[in-house]
């Protein structure tokens, strides 16, 4: 082997590893702000508990719901069980569950029984 050849080798040789290592780099920092943006992300979400609104009527709930950063939304409406009219019975999500600021919260809500016959208001 000549000297030119081993000088040839050793340039071919140090331009790979260079290029292998920026290649590397890019690779990684690419990766890196990639990640850091996503935990950024993450951290920013911000979560609240959701508040326990059954046995409220609907418009105080839908009110608390809305101080607490939550969309209210009726889901159901129960006539089968006995509770005043206009009354949460249930929710979703429970009570106590950790969730991200600005999300649904379904109510369930007692209902006259549309199979009953609708009595007239008497007038005084």
């Amino acid at each position: 082997m000549t000297q030119e050849d081993i000088r040839i080798r050793f340039w071919k040789k140090l331009i790979a590893g260079v290029v292998i290592g920026s290649a590397a780099f890019l690779v990684l920092s690419v990766g890196g702000i990639a990640l850091y943006r996503h935990r950024q992300h993450r951290a920013a979400a911000a979560e609240i508990i959701v508040p326990n609104l059954k046995g409220l009527d609907l418009k105080t709930a839908e009110s608390q719901a809305r101080q607490s950063q939550l969309n209210p939304q009726i889901m159901l409406r129960r006539w089968d069980i006995p509770a005043p009219i206009g009354t949460i019975v249930g929710q979703i999500p429970e009570p106590g569950i950790s969730v991200p600021v600005n999300s649904t919260i379904g109510f369930e809500v007692c209902i006259e029984d549309p199979s009953k016959p609708q009595t007239e208001k008497k007038k005084p």
